[in-house]
């Protein structure tokens, strides 16, 4: 009708409705109606355009949701408003239209096995209660009993379709290293991509120490002494500054484990790496009692470092270091061992990695992978 006319369908909305004594004829009767039903179409129309403006979703999506509120408005009993003229004012083309109508059996069946899809996502997300990116939860669905192979792209996309997010820190690393330059700090920290590479197993070793805020204004730290080569946290311990020689008992736990005396310890000294030997750490309380007054603020870590893992993955979560502390932590130090699988690791843990690099044996040897197909 308003093609022939020449006119937009929504020049309908700009009549007023004038209220008049007179009897209203059907004809006219039936255009208020037609009028108002217009009105509440474009309303809902203009409501679906800005929530799409604020969360800067897809065109395509944006479509289908048009699409489905063309629909919803063709079902309400007494409905006056055409397919063509609902079309033009949504800015989509009708054989669109036509064709989403057709292709719903399939998209019902897409939905079907992405619900099916999201429910293994969203276990590997929970595992151990510590939250996942994509990558990982790919790695994760791998090491399964009944091991699934679904595409990192897939993971993505049904993490974005179903709302599932894993909140990051943010800043990366050049981000803070643009900052630093403006506010005149021209040294940034190092990430652990800075660490030299290993040759061999147990050759060289990481001494991770950073501070943390405690409860009641204490300061607390963290101690760490991490395998370069197989990323394998070897020993640990998170306590008060008043606990007595933090590095000596990390240093004795590390011996325990077999580490021999005269391996190579690398740790941050004013920003930059420095190296010491195990066996002058053990024997200098000086030496010891130095690098953890020098030790930086876990705030002050850039993401890529491991305790910007930590942070992202067990503090910003909603986790906080208390008196009784680092239950949280060591359980994530041994999540981040045994279950924290490493893209750069062949995507084994640094447990399995170490294991593999001893025996020859992956754990992926004799085990039928079940890929996750897009069609049935």
């Amino acid at each position: 009708m308003f093609y022939k006319m020449g006119v937009s369908p929504l020049s309908i909305l700009d009549k007023p409705l004038v209220k008049t004594e007179r009897k209203l004829s059907k004809k006219a009767f039936l255009e208020m109606i037609k009028a108002k039903q217009f009105e509440d179409f474009n309303k809902e129309l203009t409501l679906l355009k800005e929530k799409h403006k604020r969360a800067r979703k897809s065109v395509t999506l944006m479509k289908s949701e048009c699409f489905a509120l063309i629909k919803k408005a063709l079902e309400v009993e007494g409905n006056m408003l055409k397919i063509q003229d609902m079309c033009l004012l949504a800015d989509v083309s009708r054989s669109g239209y036509y064709n989403w109508v057709k292709s719903e059996p399939a998209r019902d069946k897409k939905d079907e096995r992405d619900t099916k899809d999201f429910a293994l996502i969203q276990d590997a997300f929970n595992y151990r209660g510590f939250p996942k990116g994509a990558r990982s939860i790919h790695m994760h669905l791998l090491h399964r009993d009944e091991p699934v192979l679904m595409n990192v792209k897939k993971i993505e996309r049904l993490m974005r379709k179903f709302n599932l997010k894993f909140e990051l820190r943010g800043n990366g690393v050049n981000r803070r290293i643009s900052q630093m330059a403006i506010s005149g700090r021209t040294t940034p920290k190092f990430t652990m991509l800075d660490l030299p590479e290993a040759s061999a197993r147990r050759e060289k070793f990481f001494l991770l120490t950073a501070k943390h805020d405690f409860p009641n204004n204490r300061e607390g730290f963290l101690v760490a002494i991490i395998d370069i080569f197989t990323k394998q946290v070897l020993a640990s311990v998170l306590a008060a500054r008043d606990t007595k020689d933090l590095i000596k008992s990390v240093l004795d736990d590390f011996i325990a484990k077999g580490a021999p005396k005269t391996a190579e310890l690398i740790y941050e000294k004013d920003g930059k790496l420095d190296t010491v030997k195990v066996d002058k750490l053990y024997a200098s309380e000086a030496d010891r009692n130095s690098i953890l007054d020098m030790a930086p603020f876990a705030n002050d870590m850039p993401k890529e470092h491991f305790i910007g893992f930590a942070r992202d993955e067990v503090f910003v979560q909603g986790y906080q270091i208390s008196n009784d502390g680092g239950a949280a932590l060591e359980d994530w130090i041994d999540y981040y061992n045994k279950d924290r699988y490493v893209w750069d690791l062949g995507k084994l843990s640094p447990d399995e990695y170490d294991n593999f690099l001893v025996t020859g044996k992956s754990p992926f040897d004799n085990k039928v992978i079940t890929r996750a197909r897009r069609k049935e």
